[in-house]
């Protein structure tokens, strides 16, 4: 026997997916009723054509929590059931909570001023899991993509430093630049901070 659920993380509406095979069927006349229990609602499952193996899908709900998921057999025949857990995921609707601060600077009228280095302090105002980031940097409105020197991306969690030494490789040379750091939980929520 096995179970598929996924994803494991999800936003409020999203599509959550269940797949069941069982080791071995049912006599045609003893095959229970399969149902997936998620949020105190019933999800009746669909058998596949090997006989072996279910599957269902429905709408996350919109409260963000840990779900369990049960599988439920009932035999109506009989005015049996049986339930079993099979695993759980996690409505989450709430975007990563961040801020940057800049390392290497002088603030000179309130605006933080740096030659050669510019070290970035992500740092995490609620812990929470991300699964990817994107940093880009901005010479006034011009965005300053891959070939400048202009962005960096990672996967997993925020790194503890950034170091950027793009106005060194650059044509545009000294002026305001902006950085723009986005991130995103496991769920796929999205947030940005920008200095």
């Amino acid at each position: 026997d096995s179970a598929l659920l996924e994803p494991k993380h999800v936003r409020p509406g999203d599509q959550v997916h269940l797949r069941v095979r069982f080791g071995s069927a049912w006599p045609a006349e003893l095959t229970p009723r399969v149902y997936f229990k998620a949020d105190d609602q019933l999800y009746p499952a669909t058998a596949l054509a090997d006989g072996l193996t279910f599957e269902a899908a429905w709408v996350a709900g919109e409260e963000n929590g840990r779900i369990p998921v049960n599988l439920f057999l009932e035999w109506p025949y009989y005015g049996r059931t049986e339930t079993a857990l099979l695993g759980d995921y996690l409505i989450d609707g709430t975007p990563p909570l961040f801020e940057l601060d800049l390392g290497g600077t002088k603030l000179i009228d309130g605006i933080p001023v740096f030659t050669g280095k510019l070290v970035i302090l992500p740092r995490m105002i609620v812990r929470k899991a991300i699964s990817r980031w994107h940093l880009a940097f901005y010479y006034g409105d011009e965005y300053l993509g891959a070939d400048n020197v202009g962005e960096m991306d990672g996967t997993g969690n925020l790194p503890r430093s950034l170091t950027w030494s793009g106005p060194d490789k650059l044509s545009q040379g000294d002026g305001e630049y902006t950085i723009v750091l986005k991130a995103w939980d496991m769920a796929g929520n999205m947030a940005k901070a920008s200095r």
